[in-house]
């Protein structure tokens, strides 16, 4: 009985409001991802020093740091090996990333506009807004950050 209600059934119109259609074909959208905060806290702590392991991530000053992998992580756990603080910590830990406070528009995924503002991402929705529009829009926050 649902194949005669769906889209394209015999009774498709007791179930379903035509709203408009599309002319020609679209390339398929790319999963939704999911946006971090490349802020996002990873507070060094000698509190956790000896819980330290193998991928996990400490934030000293801007700078986000990764324990490495096996046999290297033992010496995180060690604070002798405290990022940025000791001459040997490069043994224990890698830099990943820098949590600047970078500000930029692009667009990730196809109806929403990404801005990077001081470290976070924050999504806008363009659905709806014609091309002119969203130029704009770009061109206003732009200006807007630059101005900052």
């Amino acid at each position: 009985a649902g194949e005669l209600y769906a889209p394209g059934g015999l009774h498709e119109s007791l179930g379903w409001w035509r709203k408009g259609w599309c002319a020609g074909t679209t390339a398929p959208t790319s999963s939704p991802i999911q946006l971090t905060d490349i802020c996002e806290d990873y507070p060094w702590s000698l509190n956790n020093v000896a819980f330290y392991g193998e991928g996990d991530r400490v934030r000293i000053s801007n700078r986000i740091y990764e324990c490495k992998a096996w046999p290297y992580s033992l010496r995180c756990t060690d604070s002798y090996y405290e990022p940025e603080n000791s001459p040997h910590w490069q043994e224990a830990w890698i830099h990943v990333d820098d949590c600047e406070t970078v500000n930029e528009v692009f667009a990730i995924i196809p109806g929403t506009l990404t801005l990077n503002i001081g470290g976070r991402r924050s999504l806008v929705s363009i659905d709806g807004l014609k091309e002119d529009e969203i130029d704009d829009l770009v061109t206003v926050t732009q200006n807007a950050i630059e101005d900052a």
